[in-house]
């Protein structure tokens, strides 16, 4: 949904965001793998060193050998902003094209099955259910293969791709504002960006049952 939200929905904000590749080194917290950027110091100190250099192109920020670009947007009408790496961004791409190509006749049902009439009873619509549903698994075990490896393909050839290649065209500068002065809580996963700001309600309610 991310993906789909930010390569084809009416986004706002978009935006490439400088993480640190030193993810090894993170802090991991107790309850999850996501880093609050407030305690990942590699990517601070990237991010005051691009604001003092006055970094905005994609190029300049990839040619960092301690630098990722991640993908980020705010949701419209409210104070949550999602991201991805360009890798899983390039895998949910594959992903999409491979899908969107596949026969739309091809029937996600056995030809054989044959639609219970109203007059039935349940034994038999229950049967029909089962079968419709082994036919979509077995269906979907035939694809797993190949739909897998067109996301691991993707995934390994992000970098051969620029921005505007995989948001079709459009243009993405890097996000040079700070953050924190802005009043935005930000984390980050290896392959992941989550964002929320100071006056999403969700916060106001969190601080309420403190």
């Amino acid at each position: 949904m991310a993906y789909q939200a930010i390569a084809f929905g009416a986004v706002e904000d978009l935006r490439l965001i400088p993480v640190s590749k030193a993810r090894s080194a993170r802090f991991r917290h107790r309850t999850g793998s996501l880093t609050p950027v407030e305690h990942d110091e590699p990517t601070r100190e990237i991010r005051y060193r691009l604001r003092s250099e006055s970094v905005t192109g994609e190029a300049a920020l990839r040619s960092r050998g301690d630098a990722s670009d991640f993908i980020a947007a705010r949701l419209p009408g409210t104070g949550l902003h999602l991201g991805m790496s360009r890798r899983l961004f390039a895998a949910c791409a594959a992903l999409h094209r491979a899908q969107s190509e596949m026969p739309v006749n091809e029937s996600l049902f056995l030809p054989d099955l044959v639609r219970p009439r109203h007059s039935v009873d349940d034994e038999e619509r229950e049967e029909y259910s089962r079968a419709t549903r082994r036919a979509y698994y077995e269906q979907e075990e035939e694809r797993g293969p190949r739909l897998r490896a067109v996301v691991r393909h993707g995934f390994a050839q992000a970098d051969a791709w620029s921005w505007s290649d995989l948001l079709s065209g459009r243009q993405v500068e890097v996000s040079l504002e700070d953050r924190e002065e802005s009043g935005l809580l930000e984390g980050t996963t290896a392959e992941t960006y989550l964002a929320i700001e100071h006056t999403e309600p969700v916060l106001a309610n969190a601080r309420e049952r403190r």
